[in-house]
């Protein structure tokens, strides 16, 4: 008979004894890039760095007193661009990282700054086919502008059917689908416009969380 293929799984868990672990049990996104390196985000233990080769973890946490650290220790997303560039989102921000100086760059939402981010609480991040970064938070959704290092934001008030973004994908037109709180958007970048869709059209409920 064909010799069975043996399926086995390595655990990693959090030691507190062992700064090398992982930093939390509790797992909320996982990335590869693309050097094999895995990345971690936790649900407020911060961000962590796998090594495959060498088995060890590397964490990266907010620190009050250093501005270039880990925004906030709750990852909700993790996205690298075209560039090699490693996005977190947190419960306090958009944070670029700078892998040879192990810091972070952060982009906030600042009151009645609109070419700030819409809202801290970032739950989605999509680099589109001509490289322009798109951000989903809690409160609407974002164009970012990389050389001015500013955000165009996209409301209620301009289309979108719900202000949480929590999910982002593009079709092979170009066009940009998001879910929300009350159904699922159609973005078109070229015009800024915005197509709803509901329980009317067909979906079998308003709320998307992916």
């Amino acid at each position: 008979s064909p010799q069975r293929r043996i399926l086995g799984f390595k655990h990693y868990k959090h030691d507190h004894e062992d700064p090398s672990s992982i930093s939390s049990d509790r797992v909320r996104c996982i990335i590869e890039d693309q050097a094999g390196i895995l990345w971690i985000g936790t649900f407020n233990s911060g961000l962590n760095r796998f090594d495959p080769q060498t088995e060890t973890f590397k964490t990266y946490a907010h620190d009050p007193e250093n501005p270039h650290s880990l925004s906030n220790n709750a990852v909700q997303i993790l996205y690298e661009d075209s560039h090699g560039i490693l996005w977190a989102g947190t419960r306090s921000g958009l944070n670029r990282f700078h892998p040879d100086q192990g810091i972070f760059t952060l982009y906030q939402s600042s009151l009645n700054d609109e070419t700030s981010l819409s809202d801290n609480s970032v739950l989605s991040i999509h680099e589109d086919g001509s490289g322009i970064l798109w951000v989903g938070t809690h409160g609407g959704f974002n164009k970012f502008d990389r050389e001015k290092k500013i955000f165009v934001q996209y409301h209620e008030e301009d289309g979108l059917p719900n202000e949480a973004v929590y999910g982002i994908l593009e079709d092979s037109k170009g066009y940009l689908w998001l879910s929300t709180n009350k159904g699922v958007a159609k973005f078109d970048p070229r015009t800024e416009t915005v197509q709803s869709y509901d329980t009317r059209d067909g979906l079998q409920g308003e709320e998307f969380a992916m």
